[in-house]
């Protein structure tokens, strides 16, 4: 998707689904990748958030996905990603948890469990508590190295060891333990 070219041919694409952006400069034929949100969203004029899900099963589990994307490569998150054109938060997360593990899911409410701007990722999460209605577990390699169901036990472990993306989803993934206790 080319964002826009210049009068000396220099062009500028956004590459959402790796959070970069990259830059071609024809007359020193250079081409640049620059992975930073705050560059990505002063390049399109807007502030992309995060939605996304914390699903438990009936055994206690929750589902949880190890990133493929390059820069945070075998970490695990809850199944996210950015809010697109159009689509409300609460519509981002059921899309991203469906292009993600393969089941269909359903919000327990429309109220999020965390609702924040995080500054250090420039962003404002919406997560939300939800269940499996549908699908089946699938593991599409363009989104993830791996899909599993986890216990908190294992999921505080990862994010003990530093394996976990972010804390933020950790923290609503305990939200979600401590109601359930």
């Amino acid at each position: 998707l080319a964002v826009d070219t210049f009068s000396n041919g220099a062009r500028v694409f956004g590459r959402h689904e790796e959070n970069m952006i990259e830059l071609w400069l024809p007359t020193v034929d250079v081409l640049c990748y620059i992975a930073d949100n705050s560059i990505l969203e002063a390049i399109l004029g807007k502030r992309v958030d995060i939605a996304g899900v914390v699903v438990r099963n009936e055994k206690g589990e929750y589902l949880l996905v190890q990133e493929a994307r390059a820069d945070v490569r075998g970490k695990w998150n809850l199944p996210a990603g950015r809010v697109d054109d159009g689509e409300t938060p609460e519509q981002a997360a059921l899309r991203e948890a469906r292009e993600e593990t393969g089941y269909e899911i359903e919000l327990h409410s429309e109220k999020p469990v965390i609702e924040r701007y995080v500054k250090e990722a420039r962003r404002t999460f919406h997560i939300y508590e939800a269940r499996t209605v549908g699908g089946e577990l699938h593991v599409e390699p363009t989104e993830a190295l791996d899909v599993a169901w986890l216990s908190y036990k294992k999921i505080t472990q990862l994010h003990a060891s530093g394996d976990m993306r972010a804390d933020i989803m950790y923290e609503a993934i305990s939200l979600v333990e401590s109601k359930n206790q």
